[in-house]
C-alpha cells in the first residue's frame, strides 16, 4: 500500500512540475517573425493579466473598413521592466505599433514596440531572439 501512494505521489509531482511547460506557446509558431509590420490604429481594451497582457487595436484600412486587432504583448513583469503601465495607456488614443502576424491570417499579432502619441516607444516583447533591432 506505501508503495502505491509513493508511486502516485510521484507521478502527480512530475505531472504538476511539467504542466507549465506545456502551458506556453512558442512565438515562432504562432506568428510569422520572418518580417515585422507597423500599423497604426485606436486601443479599444486593455487585458493587463497573466500570463501576458494584450491589446485590442482598432485599425481602419484604406477602403474605410475598421478591423479590431488582437495583439499579444510581454509578460507583466518584463512590460514593468520597460516603462509600462497599464494606466499609461489612453483608450480611444491613436497608437503606433510594430508586430509579427500571425501565421493563420487572422487578425492577431505578438507586439514588438508601441508608440504613444508623443512617439514615446516601448518594448512590449518579450525580447524573443528573433526580433529585429529597434529602428
Amino acid at each position: 500500500m506505501k508503495d502505491y501512494r509513493t508511486v502516485l505521489a510521484g507521478l502527480f509531482s512530475a505531472v504538476v512540475l511539467a504542466a507549465p511547460l506545456f502551458a506556453h506557446h512558442s512565438v515562432a509558431n504562432v506568428f510569422d517573425t520572418s518580417k515585422s509590420v507597423s500599423m497604426k490604429g485606436t486601443i479599444t481594451k486593455v487585458d493587463w493579466r497573466n500570463p501576458h497582457a494584450s491589446i485590442y487595436l482598432d485599425v481602419k484600412h484604406a477602403s474605410g473598413k475598421i478591423t479590431n486587432w488582437w495583439i499579444e504583448m510581454a509578460t507583466l513583469a518584463n512590460l514593468s521592466k520597460a516603462g509600462l503601465d497599464q494606466n499609461m495607456i489612453d483608450l480611444n488614443q491613436t497608437y503606433s505599433i510594430e508586430v509579427f502576424l500571425s501565421k493563420d491570417g487572422s487578425a492577431k499579432a505578438v507586439g514588438i514596440n508601441l508608440i504613444f502619441p508623443d512617439s514615446k516607444s516601448y518594448d512590449i516583447s518579450d525580447n524573443y531572439p528573433m526580433r529585429p533591432p529597434a529602428k
